[in-house]
């Protein structure tokens, strides 16, 4: 994650502290030297900052519950206050020295309000996208290997958008469209900022363009995935996946937007 040296009017810098309030070191005291952290003051927002307990008064780790249930309250927090973008650092993963995968595994279970910027440590998902001829987006000139970067994430009007199910690119993207030409068909990993109000494509503030795929590769992310959802310990009897007759069945006989159905206006195949 890449060192926060200031911040726009609106954001918010998110930082691990001690329950005495102590920010005497890492990013604790970047918060009281740039962002209007106050000393003695153990959690919640002061300034441009906002604080989490990571050590307890005796310098000694908190519970991973104790931060999971702080992060549910800056969560909260975030929703009541949309107008702020809250930069998640990487809490805990430095003085206190907590894992990032410790972190990481607290972060996960929260379904995130899209005003709070996750770091890709914390959280990368993977995706598939689809792409023009040319490697053009909704006007985006993308680029294998690179990364992007928009303030916002909000489906449909900003941010960048992929499919975690790859079936779901084809809403998007035709194998071949009306002029022959075939879809570019690419791997990403998104982050930051992530809005899922979306029910078959994911939105965030930042993606790399990790690999394009092909057809042959699309194809097998598709097997893969039927692999992976019809797994007997994860297979839903009476859900959207394996439904043989909702409009959103994943893996069904009919549906208006079945993936692999015999009937249905958007079957795939």
């Amino acid at each position: 994650m890449k060192r926060i040296e200031s911040l726009k009017p609106n954001q918010i810098f998110v930082f691990g502290s001690n329950a005495n309030g102590n920010h005497a070191g890492g990013a604790a005291r970047q918060a009281v030297e740039s962002f209007g952290a106050v000393m003695g003051q153990a959690k919640g927002l002061q300034g441009q900052s906002y604080a989490i307990v990571t050590l307890d008064e005796n310098m000694q780790k908190v519970s991973l519950d104790y931060i999971g249930e702080q992060l549910g309250e800056l969560n909260d927090f975030a929703k009541t206050n949309k107008d702020k973008v809250f930069l998640l650092t990487l809490i805990g993963c430095g003085i206190a020295g907590f894992s990032i995968k410790e972190i990481k595994s607290e972060v996960a279970k929260i379904e995130w309000t899209n005003n709070v910027d996750i770091p890709e440590e914390f959280r990368t998902i993977r995706a598939f996208k689809g792409l023009n001829e040319d490697m053009t987006c909704r006007g985006y000139q993308f680029e294998v290997g690179k990364e992007y970067e928009e303030d916002k994430a909000v489906a449909c009007k900003s941010g960048f958008h992929a499919c975690c199910n790859p079936f779901d690119v084809l809403n998007y993207y035709p194998l071949v469209d009306e002029g022959g030409k075939i879809t570019r068909f690419a791997e990403v990993e998104q982050a930051g900022m992530v809005d899922n109000s979306e029910r078959d494509k994911t939105c965030s503030s930042r993606i790399k363009i990790k690999a394009e795929i092909g057809l042959p590769g699309f194809i097998k992310a598709c097997v893969e995935w039927i692999k992976e959802v019809t797994n007997p310990s994860k297979v839903k009897t009476n859900g959207d996946l394996t439904d043989n007759g909702g409009d959103y069945a994943q893996i069904g006989s009919s549906g208006d937007s079945a993936k692999i159905g015999s009937s249905g206006d958007s079957a795939q195949i």
